[in-house]
């Protein structure tokens, strides 16, 4: 079962339209209708690239890290 603020798996593609690989994602909102879609917001482990006071950072000291199935700390472009 799908819930908001879950981290997921998604295969987003590459900028040449290639397919990417299985990355993390955020599940934001869910879409009115009838289907189970949801608006993601990708996960990047590329800390460096994280805005201050808008990026939602997942740290290992966090809580509920373990929960998230990442491995290496992140930040999500989605501020929390």
């Amino acid at each position: 079962m799908k819930q908001l603020g879950q981290i997921v798996t998604f295969q987003f593609p590459q900028t040449d339209l290639l397919p990417g690989k299985p990355r993390p994602a955020l599940l934001v909102a869910r879409t009115p209708g009838q289907f189970d879609d949801w608006l993601l917001c990708m996960v990047s482990t590329e800390l460096r690239q994280a805005i201050s006071d808008f990026d939602e950072l997942v740290l290992p000291t966090d809580a509920d890290f373990v929960q998230t199935g990442l491995r290496n700390p992140a930040s999500s472009g989605w501020p929390g």
